[in-house]
């Protein structure tokens, strides 16, 4: 195996795929990636079990076609400690790597290829494109309420679901639940799968890098792929049952406050500077105010007294203020609603200007 390319041709695909690398793993090899030259195209492969990233350069001389497997991280130092534009002769002699030019040369230990994990080639049961914009609305709206190691393992991610070309993101972790609706969507398959959370973390980095381009994605029975111009992202699904929330989203509640978004968000985000450690805030709702209160074990208190748009009974309620300005900060409004029915029912958060977003938080109770 050998080859020749230019440094910045090399380093930007290799940041890439460099994440869900495991440092300090059991198995050697996942602290590798895999490097292929084959019909004039460097492959560049990661991949943790879970995770697979792979893609591909052209812009490179290929003097002999080869694969190995070499360290990710010592691989990638290398290239960035190169300097602008050098020329790296990268070469396999002897069960060691060589990387050079004219004034530098490191020599790595290497794993053989046939050792580098893979997923299982199944045929794909369903294919269809999907605007890269969309795709980063769906998972931006919903994904901070992902669960995080929780024992409902099928929690632990999101669920992408499409039925009548209407494509649904819902995630909870227990306490709250986040849905995205995106309607007028043409010729998308009927389909529901539950994709992990590490996976939709690292997806979501590279759907960001990838701005106004159209992602080819393919689903089969235990992964989904999704294709960029130069990179192909897999992931293995979550094989479970995520919860109904249809009725709880469709539930009627009797009492309607309008907040002020900015307003909202700066005030809970001051009040909470004192909270205890398990963030809580208590609001007392009353005619076209409400009063915003935390405090701790030892005994400091804050306030702050709000004007909102609410005519019904006076009522306190209590929440976690992460879980409310998690939703606050990717609303880009100027009011929010919130709508209930007691202090001990679920709060439904909606923004007033966008009927597509719909979050429900669980309040605690007093």
């Amino acid at each position: 195996m050998k080859f020749v390319i230019m440094r910045e041709n090399l380093l930007e695909p290799l940041q890439k795929i460099t994440n869900i690398c495991i440092n300090k793993s059991n198995l050697p090899i996942l602290n590798n990636i895999l490097i292929k030259l084959k019909k004039n195209i460097l492959f560049l492969i990661s991949h943790n079990l879970e995770i697979e990233i792979s893609t591909k350069i052209k812009l490179c001389k290929i003097i002999k076609e080869g694969e190995i497997s070499v360290s990710a991280k010592k691989f990638l130092e290398i290239c960035r400690n190169f300097s602008y534009n050098d020329i790296m002769e990268i070469s396999l002699t002897n069960n060691r790597m060589t990387i050079k030019n004219n004034y530098i040369s490191f020599v790595l230990s290497v794993l053989p290829s046939n050792l580098f994990p893979n997923f299982v080639n199944n045929k794909f049961l369903l294919k269809f494109n999907l605007l890269n914009f969309t795709l980063i609305k769906l998972i931006e709206s919903t994904q901070f309420s992902m669960g995080i190691k929780d024992a409902r393992y099928y929690i632990n991610g999101m669920l992408i679901k499409s039925k009548k070309n209407i494509m649904h993101t819902v995630t909870t972790d227990g306490y709250r639940i986040s849905l995205c609706n995106y309607k007028n969507l043409n010729k998308i398959p009927d389909f529901s799968i539950i994709i992990p959370r590490k996976s939709i973390i690292e997806l979501i980095k590279l759907l960001k890098k990838k701005k106004n381009s159209i992602i080819n994605i393919k689903i089969n029975i235990n992964s989904i792929s999704f294709k960029f111009k130069k990179t192909l992202f897999t992931t293995k699904l979550i094989n479970g049952s995520f919860p109904s929330y249809n009725t709880i989203f469709n539930k009627k509640y009797n009492y309607f406050i309008e907040f002020n978004n900015n307003i909202l968000k700066t005030a809970i985000k001051r009040v909470s500077i004192i909270s205890n450690k398990n963030n809580i805030i208590y609001m007392n709702i009353k005619k076209n105010y409400a009063i915003i209160i935390s405090k701790n074990e030892i005994e400091e208190i804050a306030k702050e007294k709000i004007k909102i748009n609410y005519f019904g009974n006076n009522f306190k309620i209590a929440f976690n203020a992460k879980y409310i300005i998690d939703i606050l900060n990717f609303f880009k409004c100027g009011f929010v609603n919130f709508l209930l029915n007691d202090d001990i029912s679920s709060i439904k958060i909606e923004n007033k200007d966008n009927p597509y977003n719909s979050y429900i938080v669980m309040p605690i109770k007093l």
